[in-house]
């Protein structure tokens, strides 16, 4: 689960692969592998191959923060090779930052070059920032040059700029002064440098604008754009499930996407998420939130999507959002009380299967997931065989209505009887549950399969065969939520749990909270599962 792999193959150009491996500590390791084909055109690089190596890690204290990075790249050219390495050590400290970076340049026909750049950052009075700066040179060792600057934020928006600068080894001093002003739409300033060659001013100005005909937008950024692509994504209620946008399914807003790279912005007017300034020709993974919405009705099937993006456009994703119905009923025996571990079968109007629920232990079931559409409910024929009974009714058609909420069908109920073609000599409701336990239920239908003893409600993560997982969910579920949780072995099964909720409402409002980070497939137990206390 922390190994990745990726790689690009560009017909007629080259190929570039990537293989990361990152701890739970956020150690990472990266080797990756860039290269070109000979003649090609289409990138202009004058290397034809490029190995990379790289490890970082970052270190975090209540007061104290620093990262290291070391980098070792080779480089085949056309004619010869050569490597360069690079050594990265961030910290900050008390409002101080501080950065030491180490070069080095190995070519075969010359000795190395390797020389460190040590920067400090330090926060004076009146918002004004120094920032000292100083070179030295190993092979040589001497230092190289040394700089020191001032920074003071004018005028909200605006930054005014002073430094010096002394090449040592050049003999070069360099006074330098300047300004700059940030608007939404554009970056202007201008610098002024003098040196012993003479003064030289700079102005400059940059910003682009961007125009999407499809939804109307027109935008601007103090930052150039051109040959940069952009994504929009949009999120609409599929009321009929078929994932395309029809007319008349509204968008919403509410949805969460992150992705690695560029700028995300949204807008409140359309509800829709831009993403800036992205690379062309590269692909893209955008990571969908599941449980943006608040709405359990709500259900996205992807959770990720990989989009090409294309220069100077926008690239339009509709994400749909499927409104799931939701069906529930009671199943009752002969002497009107719920029965308890009942299969439950949904078939769709093809007579596909499409649900498989069990009963608790009142007999009520519950299922949320269902398409809109025409739909039959009946109990398991197979069970009911083993089990000599019948139900009444056989089977109960309903459908599931287009709703913006979700529609619910709450009226479903069977009972069941005696086979006429048997003789049941014992009493109804503990020959149904003996020959219920005695089958053996599948935990792919995500329920319990032990006897269930009255108390409090409780909500169930998972059932294992093997302890050592169940301890593994438990210790995660005590992490994430700062609850109790038990471990319950019966009929060699290991079941986690958390017990003690008083009411269904107070369950229900957990297992939504639950399912929001991640796990899905809890449930509500209205009691807790007899069996050992692991």
């Amino acid at each position: 689960s922390n190994l990745l792999f990726s790689g690009i193959y560009t017909y007629g150009v080259g190929s570039k692969a990537v293989l990361t491996y990152r701890r739970p500590n956020n150690l990472l390791f990266e080797l990756s592998y860039t290269g070109y084909e000979k003649g090609q055109t289409a990138v202009n690089f004058y290397y034809l191959q490029d190995r990379k190596v790289m490890i970082s890690i970052p270190f975090r204290g209540k007061k104290f923060s620093a990262y290291t990075k070391l980098t070792y790249d080779y480089y085949v050219m056309p004619i010869s090779n050569y490597s360069t390495a690079e050594w990265l050590i961030s910290s900050s400290f008390r409002g101080v930052s501080a950065n030491l970076t180490t070069y080095g340049l190995f070519l075969s026909e010359v000795d190395p070059s390797i020389y460190s750049n040590l920067s400090l950052s330090f926060n004076l009075p009146w918002k004004m920032i120094f920032t000292p700066q100083v070179q030295f040179d190993y092979t040589q060792y001497a230092f190289i040059s040394a700089k020191a600057g001032l920074e003071k934020r004018i005028f909200g928006q605006g930054y005014a700029t002073l430094s010096y600068e002394d090449n040592f080894r050049s003999n070069f001093q360099i006074f330098q002064f300047g300004l700059r002003y940030d608007f939404s739409f554009a970056q202007a300033g201008f610098t002024f440098w003098n040196t012993k060659n003479g003064p030289t001013l700079v102005e400059s100005a940059r910003g682009s604008v961007m125009m999407d005909t499809k939804s109307a937008y027109v935008g601007t950024t103090n930052r150039s754009s051109v040959t940069k692509g952009g994504i929009v994504v949009t999120s609409f209620l599929d009321l009929n499930a078929n994932g395309v946008k029809d007319a008349g399914e509204p968008k919403i807003a509410g949805l969460n996407v992150s992705m690695a790279g560029g700028r995300i912005k949204r807008s409140e007017k359309d509800s829709s998420i831009r993403i800036f300034d992205l690379e062309p020709y590269t692909d893209y993974l955008i990571e969908i939130d599941r449980n943006s919405f608040d709405n359990i009705s709500w259900q996205i099937k992807d959770k990720t999507m990989l989009v090409a993006v294309e220069p100077n456009q926008f690239r339009h994703i509709d994400v749909p959002v499927s409104v799931m119905g939701e069906a529930s009923g009671t199943v009752y025996n002969e002497q009107n009380s719920g029965q308890a571990r009942i299969i439950i079968c949904i078939y769709n109007q093809d007579s596909a299967l499409v649900a498989r629920q069990l009963t608790e232990f009142d007999g009520y079931f519950n299922y949320l997931g269902l398409k809109p559409g025409n739909y039959t409910i009946s109990l398991d024929k197979g069970q009911l065989e083993k089990l000599n009974m019948a139900s009444s009714p056989q089977s109960i058609p309903f459908t599931i209505h287009e709703s913006e909420d979700g529609d619910i069908v709450d009226w479903l109920e069977f009972r069941l009887k005696n086979n006429p073609t048997e003789s049941i000599d014992a009493e109804i409701t503990d020959t149904v549950q003996k020959k219920v336990e005695s089958q053996i239920i599948h935990e792919d239908i995500m329920q319990t399969n032990s006897l269930v003893a009255e108390g409090k409600v409780s909500v169930q993560f998972g059932a294992f065969k093997k302890k050592e997982n169940a301890v593994a969910m438990k210790e995660q579920i005590q992490s994430q939520f700062g609850k109790q949780a038990l471990i319950i072995y019966g009929n060699d099964i290991y079941k986690v749990i958390i017990t003690g909720f008083d009411t269904q409402q107070s369950a229900k409002d957990f297992l939504k909270e639950a399912k929001k980070q991640g796990f899905e497939n809890a449930f509500i137990l209205n009691s807790i599962p007899i069996g050992k206390i692991e």
